[in-house]
């Protein structure tokens, strides 16, 4: 999974910012999907870039992406 693919409005610690990529709304559904095809045995997290990631806003959201795609009921507090 290309963490970059996420706005960096929602995730700002990526590798490479392109404003107006996918939105955690986005983001979700695909996790849903993927979760639903029952065909994801493992993942892969790239371009996740600590540095920029204000109070780990980034690696949160994607933990809470992950935990979900994996079928665990995780809910990280962002505010």
């Amino acid at each position: 999974m290309d963490v970059d693919f996420l706005d960096p409005e929602n995730a700002p610690g990526v590798g490479t910012i392109v404003p107006g990529d996918a939105t955690f709304r986005e983001a979700h559904l695909i996790k849903k999907m993927l979760h639903d095809s029952g065909r994801v045995s493992s993942i892969d997290i790239v371009e996740l870039n600590p540095f920029p990631d204000e109070r780990g806003r980034t690696a949160l959201l994607m933990v809470d992406l992950l935990a979900g795609l994996m079928g665990c009921a995780y809910r990280s507090d962002r505010r």
